[in-house]
């Protein structure tokens, strides 16, 4: 197989649908326009995609690039209108001048603010490209009861684009997807990050105890040490189910299996896979403040510990200085804690980021000079 620059890998973060289909002789996985899982997005899209490859062409849906969370805007039927709210505040700190801006939105690349009360989603995809990858993947597959039918294909396309008509089968073949092998897995799990910003089929999935078991037990069986690409996707849509109340409150339950997974796969995985597991962490300090938590809050802040040794590319990094100071925020003992103490998890993870901040970008360090700013002025 060619495996040219344009094939498809999942995790592709551009910003628009490519909506005008293959060309003549255009391989959608390996071509300029191939899906990939996280990648980087460009502005400069060939002329013409004459005899690619749409698994290894330049325009391939990779999975695996670029995780700004800014995306195009999903269909009314998959989220709700998007409220925004700016607040802007100034704080004196050692004579230094700081402005915060408290600015609430939904899928928007992250800002350094204080607290956090918007949960992040990553909900950015080219749905065209996903599409392409899985039908390429289902004309290879063999096996009574796991192929698609040609029928079976057009409805989960409705469902992507937000028709939910005749649910129950469509989602049965959402779940004969997740029989499909290892290494063909990854863009159904793109399509289920984005099906679960869904509230619909969040009550299908979530209502039903024996559906919710089966489907989590599923989804959860592709996280694996050596699969960061399956790792990635599955815990984008553990970030996004945080948008849903049903769904939330099954992530809070769980947290005590979620949690410690997030914690051993983030040190081993990379930098898209570990900004996803960021995430999750994020939400769960979100969710803390929201609900005034003040034990899970503590819980969250021990967990700290674990980020002590890690390589945190820049993101990664504000991502969970955002949940700190968003966890200093929710609960005062830990804001004490930081202030009468010399050795707490709060300083000791500072000093880990300082030890790499030659690597941080100016935005990453200013947030995280904020949020020691933050404990003094709380």
């Amino acid at each position: 197989m060619n495996l040219g620059g344009g094939r498809y890998v999942p995790g592709s973060d551009s910003s628009a649908m490519d909506t005008s289909g293959p060309s003549s002789n255009y391989d959608p996985f390996t071509g300029a326009g191939r899906y990939i899982p996280g990648g980087n997005s460009t502005s400069n899209r060939p002329t013409s995609h004459a005899n690619q490859d749409p698994f290894t062409g330049a325009g391939r849906y990779v999975p695996n690039g670029d995780h700004n969370q800014t995306s195009r805007p999903l269909s009314a039927s998959q989220t709700s209108a998007l409220s925004k709210t700016k607040v802007v505040f100034v704080v004196f700190s050692n004579d230094k001048l700081f402005l915060f801006t408290l600015e609430t939105h939904t899928d928007s690349p992250l800002t350094s603010s204080f607290p956090q009360t918007q949960y992040a989603t990553m909900t950015n995809a080219d749905t065209t490209k996903i599409l392409s990858k899985l039908k390429a993947f289902n004309d290879s597959i063999t096996g009574d009861g796991i192929r698609l039918s040609d029928s079976q294909v057009q409805q989960l396309t409705e469902l992507i684009n937000g028709n939910i008509s005749n649910l129950e089968a469509k989602m049965d073949i959402v779940f004969q997807l997740l029989k499909w092998p290892i290494d063909k897995i990854f863009p159904i799990l793109d399509i289920i990050r984005l099906l679960v910003m869904n509230s619909t089929i969040c009550r299908y999935l979530f209502e039903n105890e024996a559906k919710t078991k089966e489907f989590i037990s599923q989804l959860l069986s592709y996280v694996q040490s050596d699969q960061s690409v399956n790792t990635m996707l599955v815990f984008r849509a553990l970030t996004n189910l945080f948008s849903n109340e049903l769904t939330e409150k099954y992530l809070i339950k769980n947290s005590n299996s979620i949690i410690p997974k997030t914690l051993l796969f983030l040190p081993i995985t990379n930098k898209n896979t570990q900004f996803a597991l960021a995430n999750v962490i994020l939400n769960y300090c979100i969710y803390s403040y929201k609900r005034k938590d003040q034990n899970f809050s503590k819980y969250l802040y021990d967990c700290y510990q674990e980020f002590l040794n890690v390589n945190l590319e820049s993101d990664v990094a504000k991502c969970l200085i955002l949940g700190l100071g968003t966890l200093f925020c929710t609960n005062a003992d830990l804001v004490l804690d930081v202030r009468t103490t010399s050795k707490n998890n709060a300083k000791e993870f500072f000093t880990a980021l300082d030890k790499s901040s030659s690597k941080y970008t100016a935005d990453t360090l200013a947030c995280l000079e904020q949020c020691r700013a933050l404990v003094n002025n709380l």
